[in-house]
């Protein structure tokens, strides 16, 4: 009966999924004014925050598990591409959309058409691009843990530490690194984590 029962409020909810990503997407007709108003998109364990903020397609990236020391989920930066002729200022034809049912954000304007997706099956993000007219693009990683830093009162509702980090704690630096046009940045935990902590205290 149980088995019955869950099958049954599966399927229906299959169903009402199905329905609401066939007839609902989502449309914006204005760039960002910044990432508040980005729109989701991920796939497999990627996931994206992706705006247009000044002629500038943005993008926050994260991944399942990328945990720090302190137990907060990272995300681990932000990318910003900028195009020459830039199809994104001073246009009137701007559209954003959140294509629900094919798992995707597209991006237009002035002839100009990006869709940003994720691999499913790999953790590859798919930045495509197709213009009436050349364009070029300049990619920038940003990070904001470029150095260690301690935490501040009011972080610690983020953690493990339930609004009591110790004093002193910091968060560690990211490694970023350029070599034959490869750019790799990671996070490394250090020895001791919140988990020692916690089972000190």
């Amino acid at each position: 009966m149980k088995r019955t029962l869950f099958l049954i409020l599966w399927v229906v909810f299959s169903s009402m999924l199905t329905l609401y990503g066939q007839y609902t997407s989502f449309t914006w007709n204005t760039p960002s004014q910044n990432s508040s108003e980005s729109m989701p998109c991920g796939g497999g364990d990627i996931g994206m925050n992706v705006w247009v903020e000044n002629g500038d397609l943005l993008f926050y990236l994260s991944r399942s598990g990328t945990f720090d020391e302190h137990n907060c989920m990272l995300k681990l930066g932000r990318f910003r591409i900028r195009f020459t002729p830039n199809p994104f200022e001073d246009t009137t034809d701007f559209r954003q959309e959140l294509k629900l049912q094919d798992g995707y954000v597209e991006v237009s304007a002035k002839g100009t058409t990006i869709q940003l997706w994720a691999n499913v099956f790999s953790p590859v993000v798919h930045v495509e691009l197709e213009s009436w007219q050349p364009v070029t693009a300049e990619i920038f990683y940003e990070n904001w843990r470029y150095e260690d830093r301690l935490i501040r009162k009011g972080e610690g509702q983020q953690n493990s530490y339930k609004w009591a980090p110790p004093k002193g704690s910091y968060t560690s630096k990211d490694s970023v690194s350029v070599f034959s046009n490869q750019l790799t940045f990671y996070h490394r935990n250090p020895a001791e984590t919140v988990f020692d902590v916690v089972v000190k205290q």
